[in-house]
């Protein structure tokens, strides 16, 4: 009798550090139910004069968090799905797909999941949603999942599922779809080259969709955009799946300041197919292009000299015209980056003699107290026709001073 009640404790101290969280393997082996049964029956004598610590209560199954590391086989416990493949067939969506695993307990002896985890970021599997993590021989359960597609095409994705069966204490399950979008953007970035100051660029991006009255809902472009947009159908034969075809003009602003261009479009299309009732996407494209001036600029940009904090600087350059016109300046304005200090100040007079042929620009300040090195650019208004801002670049490096110090003349 009192052997078999030792025997007994010693089943129940097993299940209770089963219920433990996650061990590591040699404290698992130790522990389990049948490591536990061979130390009984083979050497029954030892127990009973050994001491024993008495049994605590241990929360229920359910509540043990499910992270061990590498499950022990229980003999007789047997896990089988009714399926090890999930195939969602065709699906025209960007959103979550949601699906279900049924599995159950064929075998003799209770079985544990352990660990249900997905194979990527884009698929979501929480053993917490099992309504069991202990199931008894008969018993079934679901592991519920959400499948997120990235891109299109066919894509395959796999959770891998951990538990105490005897024969395999690893299964990975598959999920499967084709995944093709209500709406398709052809081509991410559109140019319009190289155009002369005071012409207009045209770049288009292409859009199909399953829905024939598909539309643009919007087009959002930077705040300070030299771009305008426009939304044309196109009468063109479409592919077997689109039937609707359309593209975005994007239009440089005539007046546009010269140099290159490029530009961030966010693409809002709404699009209305059977499967989904109604699809709401978003695309992001580049438009670009250069705008070549009709001046110059001797020389080509404005560059500082390396300079400390506290020291004042200064650059010049002169801008003509390339085909030798006489011009005004209007007005010079600094670029949204703001200027390399904030008391620097850009001047501008007609050079003597040049008769109104050549202006000298001057961009003057002193360096701020913070050593870093600084670019941006001026917009050089003219008084010639249909001639947007000419844009002067400037750049310099401000060395930081010796010990930390703030300002000053450098040790």
């Amino acid at each position: 009798m009192l052997v078999l009640g030792l025997a007994t404790g010693a089943l129940f101290l097993s299940a209770g550090c089963d219920q433990q969280p996650a061990k590591t393997a040699a404290s698992q082996d130790k522990n389990t139910l049948p490591a536990a049964h061979k130390e009984v029956d083979a050497a029954p004598e030892q127990h009973a004069a050994a001491p024993q610590a008495t049994p605590q209560a241990k929360p229920p199954a359910t509540q043990v968090p499910i992270n061990p590391s590498r499950p022990t086989p229980t003999p007789g416990a047997k896990l089988v799905f009714d399926t090890l493949i999930y195939d969602f067939g065709t699906v025209y969506t960007d959103g979550p797909l949601e699906g279900i695993y049924n599995f159950k307990n064929e075998g003799t002896a209770d079985l544990m999941i352990t660990r249900v985890k997905p194979g990527c970021g884009c698929t979501s599997a929480n053993a917490a949603e099992l309504e069991n993590t202990t199931y008894k021989p008969g018993d079934g359960g679901q592991i519920r999942f959400t499948f997120s597609p990235k891109g299109h095409g066919v894509q395959n994705k796999n959770i891998t599922v951990m538990s105490t069966s005897e024969d395999q204490t690893t299964v990975y399950l598959q999920l499967r779809a084709n995944v093709l979008p209500s709406v398709k953007l052809m081509n991410q970035a559109a140019q319009f080259g190289t155009i002369q100051a005071g012409t207009q660029g045209v770049a288009t991006i292409q859009l199909q969709s399953r829905d024939e009255d598909f539309r643009v809902e919007s087009v959002e472009l930077p705040s300070d955009t030299n771009l305008t947009w426009t939304f044309e159908r196109l009468n063109v034969a479409p592919e077997a799946e689109y039937k609707g075809v359309g593209q975005i003009v994007f239009k440089s602003n005539l007046l546009a300041p010269t140099g290159p261009i490029s530009e961030q479009a966010t693409i809002k299309v709404y699009a209305k197919v059977p499967e989904t009732d109604k699809t709401e996407s978003t695309f992001t494209a580049v438009i670009g292009g250069n705008i070549l001036a009709k001046f110059e600029f001797e020389p080509r940009f404005l560059r500082f000299p390396t300079a400390s904090p506290g020291d004042k600087v200064e650059a010049r350059t002169i801008i003509s015209h390339l085909e030798g016109q006489a011009f005004k300046i209007d007005h010079i304005d600094f670029d949204k980056e703001g200027k390399p200090g904030d008391d620097f100040t850009v001047t501008y007079q007609e050079v003597a003699g040049s008769d109104g042929k050549m202006h000298e620009i001057v961009l003057s300040g002193t360096c701020p107290p913070v050593g870093r090195s600084f670019r941006g650019a001026l917009y050089v208004y003219t008084d010639v026709k249909d001639h947007g801002p000419v844009t002067l670049r400037y750049n310099g490096i401000i060395r930081p001073l010796r010990g930390g110090a703030t300002g000053g003349a450098p040790r």
